[in-house]
């Protein structure tokens, strides 16, 4: 896991497909792409765009995946994210192999805060769990790219 904000992601010795990931955070206008999905790099690199209210924790899930990296970008808005060691994690509640997710029935065990301008990159081993509210809820408008490993 790696959180951080995007103008120091050049210090990160990154792989190509993770670059093409950070180029196309630089290289779009952020605050006016829709909500979608964008492909970078066919279904080998791609971004979803999505915006939504900040949950309680109690009504999110853990989560990690199999295939793909996860680089979570806020575009506007803040939130928390849960985080957990697969090793501690408890059997899988249920495995969805088509969208690479595999989720914990499981709290954090601790939490970080991602603002406006941040990142967090999620390697398939890093359970997660994403927009939890920091102190009261807010909307997120968020851009989640998938680089496959």
């Amino acid at each position: 896991m790696i959180i951080d904000l995007l103008h120091n992601q050049k210090y990160y010795n990154f792989s190509t497909q993770m670059l093409k990931a950070f180029q196309f955070l630089q290289n779009n206008n952020l605050q006016s792409l829709s909500e979608g999905k964008y492909e970078i790099d066919g279904s080998k690199i791609f971004a979803l765009v999505n915006s939504y209210e900040t949950l309680e924790p109690e009504k999110e899930n853990m989560e990690s995946h199999l295939i793909y990296t996860d680089v979570h970008y806020i575009i506007k808005g803040h939130e928390q994210v849960g985080h957990g060691f697969l090793e501690a994690m408890p059997k899988q509640k249920h495995i969805d192999i088509n969208n690479d997710c595999i989720i914990y029935d499981a709290q954090p065990s601790f939490y970080s805060t991602l603002m406006e301008g941040m990142f967090a990159v999620f390697f398939p081993h890093d359970v997660h769990m994403p927009g939890i509210f920091l102190q009261k809820k807010c909307l997120v408008k968020k851009v989640v790219i998938k680089v496959a490993l």
